[in-house]
């Protein structure tokens, strides 16, 4: 149980019963979103790190899970900034987004080179004013978020 069981519950309530979640590293000057392989989805689509949940996973052990997996560190979880559902292999599923930073980890480059650990989902990270992100190949719904939740 994590203090954000509270969304997959009322997901639960709509009908809902697919899940993913995924972090956004960064705050209002700057965020961090990692491209994704030119064959992957639509080609060097800028992306968060998460995932699907797997069942009875809880949304910070998935983020756990899949941050480890895609960049070798636990980003720590600061806010929720919402949700969207989208439908995939015949089923509807709900992902979360929250933002996060690497705790005490500064996100420059010299540093992020150092601690991250990309693996074969993420070939590169961009460092992104969060007031630019129309410029980017990112999915619509998260780029909304973005921008309603950290541009002034």
């Amino acid at each position: 149980m994590d203090k954000y069981d509270y969304l997959l519950k009322k997901a639960k309530k709509e009908g809902i019963n697919n899940f993913a979640a995924g972090v956004i590293l960064g705050d209002t000057k700057k965020i961090i979103l990692f491209e994704r392989p030119q064959n992957y989805d639509k080609g060097k689509l800028k992306d968060l790190v998460g995932g699907k949940l797997k069942k009875g996973e809880s949304i910070l052990e998935g983020i756990t899970r899949e941050s480890l997996k895609e960049i070798g560190v636990i980003p720590q979880i600061n806010n929720y900034l919402g949700h969207y559902d989208f439908l995939k292999y015949n089923s509807l599923f709900r992902y979360f987004v929250f933002l996060g930073d690497l705790g005490n980890i500064h996100l420059t480059d010299k540093v992020l080179k150092k601690h991250l650990s990309l693996g074969h989902e993420h070939k590169k990270y961009v460092k992104i004013k969060p007031a630019l992100v129309s410029r980017y190949n990112i999915r619509y719904p998260i780029k909304k978020m973005i921008y309603e939740n950290l541009v002034n």
